[in-house]
């Protein structure tokens, strides 16, 4: 296997003696102008299970959360209907036997009276077909109403529509304008994608300290792909300090919320004591796991080292 330098996503960096012979696995650059979200945003463990009181709001805004769920997740999206069918039957007695038809009734109601929580469900389910047809003009009229009642999720997808010109022109400008607004806001995808932006100088003029500052809050704000990232800045001393050490520990932050290139990286980090002391047993622990995934490079040190 050849070692002589360090790859990532921008070119290659020289580091010191012991440090400038080893293969690393570098994510692919994410399309920023795809016609899907560049980041994955389903979010596990959200509580599904309806609650049993006599208040219908209650009840419909954990409906609303079950909607907004299955609208962020790109396997279920291919049978959304199916899935809120099959769940208003098994939860029948909770929803006080209302049809699919009487939910989307008292969804539209609230969200036509203003509420921003209803508005912004409304706009998803136009969006993704959820108990209707799909239809983005409904969506934008919906998600646009929310978004300037400050709901985040809204704002974030009020980007998307106007980058893509889904249910309304295309228009760039807006579409840094609210992924902006939602990253500021907390919105740990869309600071991932700000800071993508930023450092490739999509959108917008390329500015890797503005990179530097998104990816390091969506990296804290538990983004593994804004975690990988900020490594690679890291290793690369590009626009900040070189410091191995944090590149070693978003790396591993990465690493452990599955991501294959980062287990890979990881691995080697350990087998080589690049960042942290050298580990050959948490090495073989993270090549494995990365090989598990299919990284050839990890499957070829994983041979190397048992032969």
């Amino acid at each position: 296997m050849k070692k002589d330098k360090i790859n990532n996503k921008q070119g290659k960096v020289a580091l010191d003696k012991e440090q400038t012979n080893k293969d690393f696995v570098v994510l692919k650059d994410k399309d920023v102008d795809s016609t899907s979200t560049i980041v994955q945003i389903y979010d596990e463990g959200e509580d599904l299970t309806l609650k049993k009181e006599n208040d219908k709001k209650n009840i419909y805004e954990t409906l609303k959360s079950f909607i907004k769920l299955l609208a962020k997740d790109d396997i279920l999206k291919q049978n959304l209907n199916k899935d809120v069918e099959e769940f208003l039957k098994e939860n029948e007695a909770n929803i006080q036997d209302k049809s699919a038809d009487d939910i989307l009734k008292i969804i539209t109601e609230l969200a036509e009276q203003g509420d921003a929580s209803f508005q912004s469900s409304l706009g998803q389910m136009y969006y993704s077909g959820i108990l209707v047809d799909i239809d983005l003009k409904e969506a934008f009229k919906w998600t646009l109403k929310a978004a300037e009642k400050d709901d985040v999720d809204s704002i974030f997808l009020l980007g998307e529509m106007y980058h893509k010109g889904e249910g309304t022109s295309q228009n760039k400008e807006e579409a840094l304008k609210w992924y902006i607004k939602a990253a500021q806001k907390g919105h740990k995808e869309a600071q991932t994608l700000v800071g993508e932006m930023y450092d490739k100088g999509y959108l917008t003029n390329q500015n890797l300290d503005e990179s530097f500052k998104w990816y390091e809050k969506a990296a804290k704000n538990g983004s593994a792909i804004a975690q990988y990232n900020l490594a690679l800045m890291y290793m690369e001393g590009n626009s900040i300090e070189q410091d191995i050490n944090k590149g070693f520990y978003w790396f591993l932050k990465a690493a452990e919320q599955g991501m294959l290139e980062a287990q890979c990286n990881v691995g080697q980090m350990y087998y080589y004591g690049i960042g942290t002391i050298k580990n050959t047993d948490e090495a073989l622990k993270w090549y494995t796991k990365a090989a598990e995934q299919g990284c050839e490079v990890s499957k070829k040190e994983l041979a190397f080292i048992n032969n």
